[in-house]
């Protein structure tokens, strides 16, 4: 079934710095900040906290009508084209990292889904948890 969707690759992780982490992965996060850094609100103050954990976001699939599934398998192949190594992705799991799909679906009134295994088998494969925030009615 077909509806509005948008998905983002969030990477967590209490350690490892945003430096670190992006040397191993062919992308470009499109936000970022970094374990045991300052806290910076929108309008550039500095409150007295530091990240807890590193995270990077990027924005992979903007919102548009799609599949689920078909967003999801795209993304997956996408993600495993862009790891510089598998070892260091291991690494980063076994070390309190994670990977999370960030999945946007717009629906309008209702929106039935179903993943098949073999979408959740290769997100297994690769570490992903998927959380997904359902919006009612989307605008284009």
């Amino acid at each position: 079934m077909k509806g509005k969707v948008a998905i983002s690759i969030q990477m967590f992780h209490p350690i490892f710095t945003t430096d670190k982490i992006k040397k191993y992965f062919d992308m470009t996060p499109d936000i970022e900040y970094c374990v045991n850094t300052p806290w910076i609100l929108p309008n550039g103050k500095i409150i007295n906290a530091l990240h807890k954990r590193s995270y990077l976001c990027y924005d992979i699939l903007p919102f548009q009508e799609r599949d689920l599934e078909d967003a999801i398998d795209y993304v997956n192949e996408y993600f495993e084209k862009k790891i510089k190594t598998k070892k260091f992705l291991k690494l980063f799991i076994q070390t309190g990292g994670t990977i999370n799909y960030y999945i946007g679906l717009g629906i309008n009134n209702y929106y039935a889904f179903e993943l098949c295994p073999e979408i959740l088998r290769r997100c297994k494969a690769l570490n992903i948890t998927l959380g997904i925030e359902i919006y009612n009615d989307v605008k284009s």
